[in-house]
């Protein structure tokens, strides 16, 4: 499917409202289409020469090589690199630059040998500052076919430069590949020249046939049956209560409540339910849960019938779970961060979590608000299902880059089959990084990474000893996660970051989910759907309306990444596949301070009966049943009968 429209629309028409010469014919490269200004040329007029004069030595990755006849550049790799960047050639730019002017990069390039595993061969094209912190105006990948094609990429510079202080870079670091670029240059505009009034070339997802996407449909659904911890053993021994009204004396029956969750936590044994009145409860150091459940006998601590009890903490967490915590549920509780007024540095904490070899962990229907790194962040976890929660106006106030919900790495606790991990039906809205992140935790000091709605984190990089804290395991043996990671039903929107963020991880599956005009921190234009770094993961049955500025989705450094009937609209850049929409989903009442209801859609959205059946979940983000034969419609919100 997605394969032959690619080869296509790449053997029609490749430039936006400009005809390209078909290069399949004649083997030669197309001429540049017409631009209607007069640009100054910024790097250097024998761009061959000098890339070939400054190349790298040749290395066990990798070489820069002339072509015969002397066209172009082969960009040859030998063995994957750990990096995309980690092979690069770049030219200086020979003139200085403003902040805000219009850039113009242009290029021809082809794929002489692609990967043997993928059949896909991608190049990373940018201009950033040529030290560190290697400041980026532009960063894309693209997928190259087999026979010549141009490519015009206008983009705003984002800093001043002083001659030879930034560089065009191409990269290359990819599986075993050989690319071909040739006619390289990047061009300056005047002020009066927008990127909107440049030819712009359209990327394309990496092709799948229609035989694989039947194939990872067929997955999802049978792996949608076995959820590793969606129906946990019921909680068959005591039931302890808790109440603002209750005292220290008490012992936890109806008649003489504890008066707060700690009390019942140091005598709850497996099996037990700890239900919880409505009130606040302020812990102001958090709630440490010290005792696991078992399988057949899980912990649930959980609101009463009808009540929100409210936990006030200005502590690291509301709830925390460090340390092989396992078989736990924590239900239906509204949990606030505040300031200590008797604290000069206040802490950035996290609403819930877990963290180092906890796993077998269930937080549902919670609500979390106010902490400053994020809502529920999980570090070395496994098996967490985390659903119907809201979070909003988390992670403003941390260095360390938190996201409204965090699954940084992940430690393999059996090998089970089935999703080990479930990320659904929740709304994450109003979540942003206002503080740059520390360099030791991924940050460079200065600028904005994170705040997302969602983000998979660097699952191909987890420890092998989750249960060493992080300082006392640098330079641990890492391994990747083995496991799959489900994500459905999510509402995400008004947030800093990426809506849905895929990083370093594999065997991700983000379907039906909505995602409205996040990115709104101007550090970060990655797409309100991305997959960075990740790999054997799909995108199925989403829409995204985006910012105009920004990206609607990436998979920069990402292989085996199906994407597949999408809806994308309001976006800048969007990487085309089978299915893709590209309209107004025609919300009922969308807005940045809109109730959830309103990215509900209207009788006549194109997005009603769209979407992959197979793939769907059962129900929808408000519990209604999606048919089981179709049609499904994408997003969140199920409305077609």
């Amino acid at each position: 499917m997605r394969n032959s429209l690619r080869h296509w629309l790449l053997a029609a028409l490749v430039l936006l409202g400009t005809a390209v010469i078909s290069a399949a014919e004649t083997n030669a490269i197309p001429p540049a289409s017409s631009v209607a200004f007069s640009g100054t040329l910024v790097t250097a007029q024998d761009w061959r020469g000098a890339l070939l004069a400054n190349r790298a030595p040749s290395t066990n990755f990798g070489a820069l090589q002339s072509s015969a006849p002397a066209a172009g550049l082969k960009l040859i790799t030998t063995k994957q690199p750990p990096n995309a960047y980690d092979l690069q050639i770049g030219l200086p730019n020979q003139i200085p630059l403003k902040k805000g002017g219009t850039l113009f990069i242009r290029f021809a390039a082809r794929s002489l040998k692609a990967d043997l595993a993928t059949g896909v061969t991608k190049i990373r094209v940018g201009f950033s500052k040529a030290a560190p912190d290697f400041d980026r105006s532009y960063s894309g990948e693209i997928g190259l076919g087999s026979t010549w094609e141009r490519y015009d990429i206008p983009f705003t510079c984002r800093n001043d430069f002083a001659a030879k202080e930034a560089r065009l870079n191409f990269m290359f670091g990819y599986p075993a590949q050989v690319a071909e670029i040739a006619d390289v240059q990047l061009n300056r505009y005047g002020p009066e020249v927008s990127p909107d009034a440049l030819p712009k070339t359209k990327r394309y997802a990496d092709p799948v046939s229609s035989e694989d996407l039947a194939a990872e449909v067929a997955r999802i659904a049978a792996m949608r049956k076995e959820l590793g911890v969606a129906n946990p053993a019921p909680a068959h021994g005591r039931t302890l209560h808790v109440s603002p009204a209750g005292k220290a004396t008490g012992n936890g029956s109806t008649d003489a409540p504890f008066a707060t969750i700690p009390q019942a936590l140091a005598v709850v044994q497996p099996g037990d339910t700890i239900l919880v009145a409505a009130g606040d409860y302020r812990e102001p150091n958090g709630i440490a849960i010290k005792v696991s459940g078992r399988p057949d006998a899980w912990i649930k601590i959980k609101a009463a019938p009808g009540a929100r009890p409210k936990i006030i903490s200005s502590g690291w967490n509301g709830f925390g779970l460090t340390g092989g915590i396992a078989y736990i549920e924590i239900e239906g509780f509204e949990v606030a961060w505040v300031p200590n007024p008797k604290v000069k540095k206040q802490i950035d904490g996290v609403g819930i979590a877990p963290a180092y070899a906890s796993h077998h962990l269930r937080f549902i229907n919670n609500v979390i608000h106010g902490f400053g790194t994020g809502g529920m962040c999980a570090l070395d976890c496994d098996y967490l299902h985390v659903e119907g929660n809201v979070i909003y106006d988390t992670a403003k106030t941390s260095p360390y880059g938190g996201s409204a919900i965090s699954l940084c790495r992940a430690f393999n606790f059996d090998e089970n089959p089935g999703y080990h991990s479930v990320v659904r039906g929740n709304i994450c809205y109003d979540n942003e990084l206002l503080v740059s992140v520390l360099a030791s935790s991924g940050g460079n000091g200065r600028t904005l990474t994170d705040g997302n709605g969602i983000i998979i984190d660097v699952f191909k990089r987890s420890r092998a000893n989750p249960r060493k804290p992080h300082g006392q395991d640098r330079g641990g043996k890492l391994e990747p996660y083995r496991s799959r990671t489900l994500i459905e039903n999510n509402l995400i929107y008004d947030n800093g970051g990426r809506g849905i963020h895929v990083f370093r991880s594999e065997k991700v599956d983000v379907v039906n989910n909505t995602c409205y005009q996040n990115q709104k921190s101007a550090d970060i234009n990655a797409g309100e759907f991305t997959a960075v770094g990740s790999g054997e993961g799909a995108f199925l049955n989403n829409i995204a309306y985006g910012r105009k500025e920004r990206r609607g989705n990436t998979q920069d450094g990402s292989t085996r990444v199906i994407w597949s009937h999408n809806l994308f609209y309001h976006c800048a850049d969007v990487l085309l596949h089978d299915g893709i929409i590209e309209s107004d989903p025609k919300f009922v009442a969308p807005g940045l301070k809109a109730p959830p209801e309103g990215f509900r859609l209207q009788p006549d959205s194109p997005a009603l009966g769209c979407g992959l059946t197979n793939s769907a979940p059962p129900t929808d983000l408000a519990g209604i049943t999606r048919p089981a034969a179709g049609p499904i419609d994408l997003g969140a919100y199920q409305r077609s009968k």
